[in-house]
C-alpha cells in the first residue's frame, strides 16, 4: 500500500470561501529506502558516539587507576625511607692527616650525664696514654684515683713505675707524648657500668728533633662506672664524680680506616 503526501495548492478562482485545496501523491519505494538509510546512518552516529565516549571513560578510569596505585607505590617507599632509624655515626678520614673522627648525622640530643661521660673517660685516657716529664707525677696520681686496681696495675707495669726502667727515668724530659681524642662513642644500656668506644691519637715529640714523627691511631674500649669514696680535697679536684675504670683495652686502629 502507498504512502500519500499530502502538497498544497493554490486555492481555486472559482472557490468563492477562499479555502486551500490539497492534492495528494504517492510516496516512492526509492523515497522510503532513503529514508531509512538516513535513519540508519543517524543510529550508528550514535551508537559511534556511546561507544566513544565509554572508552573514553574507561581510559581516563584506567588512568586513575595506575597514577592512585603509583602515588600508594610512593607512599609506602617514603614511609618505609623514613621510618628506618638514621646511624647516630659515621666516621670520616681527613684527606691530609688521615686521623678518623665521629660525626653526629642526628641531632645533638646529648643529655648532660652523656658529656659528662665522654669527658671524664676523654680524661682518664689523657692521663694514662700521654706523657710529659712535668706532669708525670698529675697523670699517675689521676690514673691512680679513676683505675679499679687491675686497671692501675696494668698501667704501672706499661710505664714501669717504681723501678729503675721507669719511663720518666729513662726518658726525663728528651721526649714527650701527646694525645689527641677523635671521637667519643657511648653505650650506657647498662645501668650501671657504661662502656665507650674512644679513638685517639698520639703524636711524639722527641726534644733534639725539629718535628714530629707520624702520628699513630688507636681505639679504646672502656668500661666505666662511678663510686662514692671517701677522698680528700686534692683527690677530689682530680677525680669529683668518682669514676672508676674498670677495663681498658686499647688496640691499633685499621689501616684502611686512617688512609694507610
Amino acid at each position: 500500500m502507498d504512502i500519500l503526501n499530502k502538497e498544497q495548492v493554490a486555492p481555486d478562482q472559482g472557490n468563492a470561501n477562499g479555502s486551500h485545496a490539497f492534492t495528494v501523491k504517492a510516496v516512492t519505494r526509492d523515497k522510503i529506502d532513503q529514508y531509512r538509510e538516513e535513519r540508519r546512518g543517524l543510529e550508528v552516529d550514535i551508537l559511534d558516539e556511546i561507544l566513544l565516549s565509554r572508552k573514553r571513560a574507561w581510559q581516563i578510569a584506567a588512568g586513575a587507576c595506575v597514577l592512585t596505585l603509583a602515588s600508594y607505590g610512593l607512599s609506602g617507599f617514603l614511609v618505609y625511607r623514613y621510618s628506618q632509624p638514621l646511624p647516630q655515626h659515621i666516621l670520616t678520614r681527613d684527606a691530609k692527616t688521615g686521623a678518623v673522627e665521629s660525626l653526629s648525622l642526628t641531632q645533638d640530643a646529648k643529655t648532660y650525664d652523656e658529656v659528662t661521660d665522654s669527658y671524664w673517660v676523654s680524661q682518664f685516657i689523657q692521663h694514662y696514654e700521654s706523657y710529659d716529664f712535668n706532669s708525670a707525677q698529675l697523670d699517675y696520681d689521676a690514673v691512680g684515683l679513676m683505675a679499679s686496681p687491675a686497671v692501675a696495675e696494668q698501667y704501672v707495669a706499661k710505664y714501669k713505675w717504681g723501678t729503675s726502667d721507669a719511663v720518666d727515668k729513662k726518658l726525663g724530659d728528651s721526649e714527650n707524648i701527646r694525645v689527641h681524642i677523635n671521637s667519643v662513642i657511648l653505650n650506657t644500656e647498662d645501668a650501671e657500668t657504661g662502656i665507650a668506644t674512644v679513638r685517639f691519637t698520639t703524636t711524639k715529640k722527641v726534644r733534639q728533633r725539629p718535628n714530629a714523627e707520624a702520628p699513630e691511631y688507636w681505639i679504646a674500649v672502656v668500661s666505666y662506672k662511678y663510686e662514692q669514696s671517701l677522698m680528700t680535697s686534692s683527690q677530689r679536684n682530680i677525680n669529683p664524680l668518682g669514676l672508676r675504670i674498670m677495663s681498658y683495652r686499647v688496640t691499633p686502629e685499621a689501616a684502611n680506616n686512617v688512609g694507610g
